[in-house]
């Protein structure tokens, strides 16, 4: 890995660069937190040219200059990171390029343990160390929860209704993911780097393998009944310690409460006899 970091160093003399203006380190990389298995996260600034030629062409040529690629994907645009590229280097080492310029940069709580490499203007470094302050809001976060789990709670109920499994428990996979962030919020036990969109990741580490395994019934096979028995649990669950946190943190959210109440009380009146009514061909 040392070896690694001094290539992306060795960058900044590069002719294949000569568009980037400065390169940093983050995530577990950076807060000390990195392991055999993680990835390397690379955010780099890119300085005025044409974004778009550049991403498609040039960013290949920078990263074969860190090793030989044996996987390259990208750009993906994801909020918050900027343009994207996953590039393999070997079975066991994975990194995560993202590429800002000046118009796209957005500070994030995210970047507060980021560790900037080279920067030839000061630009990005001047951006980071202003927004050092930044915290996650945790009513935004548990707001912004509250009403994707409804809504994707919904769209999960439809997609059974209309026989479409595979994509019932893609939805109720957002679901999950809005329930473990109010597990979080609850336990005031953020995830990696305030990373709220990865709710998931060390999740066994951070809350206990007791509390994981209680979330286990959120984990459908592939069968009408199983992803019912499994939204319905997570129904009930989320009602439950978002009524609790929200009491704890005083949060007024009646309305919205009045809301879900009324989804939940729909949702058991349509998936309730489902459940019921797949019970009784079983049996016939």
């Amino acid at each position: 890995m040392d070896k690694f970091i001094s290539r992306c160093i060795d960058l900044q003399h590069h002719e294949s660069a000569v568009h980037l203006e400065a390169l940093a380190i983050g995530g577990s990389a950076s807060r000390g937190q990195m392991d055999r298995y993680s990835d390397l996260d690379l955010f780099a600034l890119a300085s005025s040219c044409d974004l778009h030629a550049f991403l498609r062409l040039g960013v290949r040529d920078i990263m074969s200059q860190l090793g030989e690629i044996l996987m390259f994907r990208g750009p993906v645009l994801v909020d918050g990171y900027g343009y994207s590229f996953t590039v393999l280097f070997s079975p066991s080492f994975v990194c995560q390029l993202n590429i800002n310029t000046r118009d796209t940069l957005i500070p994030t709580p995210m970047q507060v343990d980021d560790h900037v490499l080279w920067d030839h203007t000061g630009f990005y470094t001047s951006f980071l160390m202003a927004n050092q302050d930044l915290s996650v809001d945790n009513h935004e976060v548990f707001m912004s929860a509250y009403t994707y789990f409804w809504l994707r709670s919904l769209a999960t109920c439809k997609d059974i209704q209309r026989g479409h499994l595979w994509l019932a428990i893609r939805h109720l996979s957002d679901v999950r993911d809005q329930l473990l962030i109010a597990n979080r919020l609850l336990r005031h036990s953020p995830p990696p780097g305030l990373d709220f969109r990865l709710p998931s990741k060390k999740f066994e580490t951070d809350l206990g393998t007791e509390l994981a395994g209680s979330l286990g019934d959120t984990l459908p096979r592939y069968d009408a009944d199983s992803i019912i028995d499994s939204l319905l649990f997570c129904i009930d669950r989320f009602l439950q310690d978002t009524e609790i946190y929200a009491s704890a943190a005083g949060i007024d959210f009646e309305k919205e409460h009045w809301t879900a109440q009324s989804i939940a009380h729909s949702l058991h009146t349509i998936l309730v006899p489902m459940r019921t009514r797949h019970d009784d061909d079983d049996n016939d």
